[in-house]
């Protein structure tokens, strides 16, 4: 039993040997590479320390083989193993011997290669080591500039966009300004405005003051409205004609609120007699007083003045 289970280590052993041969024959293959060959020796040496690994084991079990075959029986001066046994025992250490022979002969022409392939391989995991280090540095000598390149973007993003908002807020600041200038400007032509009305308000109220009610004042009225138009006898003409209808339509119908009610600002009033110095001065002297309806229009506008004659019931 114990010689079957040598014989299987054997076996091993042998098939071992047969790929280091394999391998051997592989290494003279003109179409590798260096690389390749390098790889091959290097298997071929991890082989060979595979075989030699096994042999001490080898070596120690075949002789306590090797050793019985000189025992004899005491008694009967027998050989311990019969002639078969002895047989298949050197067989077994023949075949010992020849791997182990086979291994020593590999050596002397493994190792110089193999050492030479370890070394080819560190210096190419080296050189390999050294270009991805290179290529690494490169690589974040690449990301710090590019990091450096979004930073001063982004700070020139910054700047534009802070110069953006000056220049925003200056505008701002000048729109304003424009704004306030133009309100001013409103609130002065409408305080000057005002002075003016006020002014010609006043000057129209010492002028209406001045005019008497009666036929003296309609003489200084008409005289007023005479003198404006000197040298334009029609329009002083037909401006006559429409106090004329005026006063007709009136007379003819004195009850009627409507013809003694005289909106200053009615277009037809306004552009034949109502406009002209001395047109609104004959209606005071005519009797008529102005009312003015409310402060102001719908629109605003100073409110109209409505110049109103009042009927005189006669006792």
């Amino acid at each position: 039993m114990e010689l079957k289970r040598l014989t299987v280590l054997v076996e091993e052993a042998e098939a071992v040997l047969a790929r280091l041969r394999q391998s051997l024959d592989e290494e003279h293959d003109a179409g590798i590479t260096s690389t390749e060959q390098d790889e091959r020796h290097i298997q071929s040496m991890a082989l060979l320390q595979q075989l030699t690994t096994s042999q001490p084991d080898l070596d120690e079990k075949i002789q306590k083989f090797v050793d019985k075959l000189a025992w004899r029986d005491p008694i009967t001066n027998d050989p311990r193993y019969g002639p078969a046994m002895q047989e298949k025992i050197l067989a077994v250490a023949g075949r010992i011997s020849a791997v182990k022979e086979a291994a020593a002969a590999a050596t002397d022409v493994i190792e110089p290669k193999a050492s030479v392939a370890l070394q080819n391989q560190q210096l190419r995991k080296q050189a390999q080591d050294d270009l991805d280090a290179e290529c690494l540095k490169k690589e974040q000598e690449r990301a710090c500039i590019e990091a450096q390149q979004v930073i001063v973007a982004q700070e020139v993003l910054q700047k534009q966009l802070k110069e953006a908002e000056i220049a925003a807020q200056i505008e701002r600041e000048a729109l304003a300004k424009a704004a306030q200038a133009v309100r001013d400007e409103r609130a002065r032509a409408q305080a000057e405005k005002e002075r003016q009305d006020a002014e010609a308000q006043r000057q129209q109220d010492e002028l209406n003051q001045s005019i008497p009610v009666g036929l003296t004042g309609l003489e200084m009225a008409l005289g007023l409205l005479g003198r404006h138009f000197q040298s334009d006898a029609a329009t002083f003409r037909a401006a006559k004609r429409t106090l004329l209808v005026l006063l007709k339509n009136i007379c003819a119908a004195p009850d009627n609120a409507t013809f003694r009610h005289i909106n200053a600002a009615n277009e037809h009033f306004h552009r034949e007699l109502g406009q002209f110095p001395g047109g609104l001065q004959c209606l005071l002297a005519l009797g008529f007083r102005p009312l003015r309806q409310g402060s102001t229009s719908d629109d605003g506008a100073p409110a109209p003045v409505i110049y109103v004659l009042e009927v005189r019931t006669v006792q």
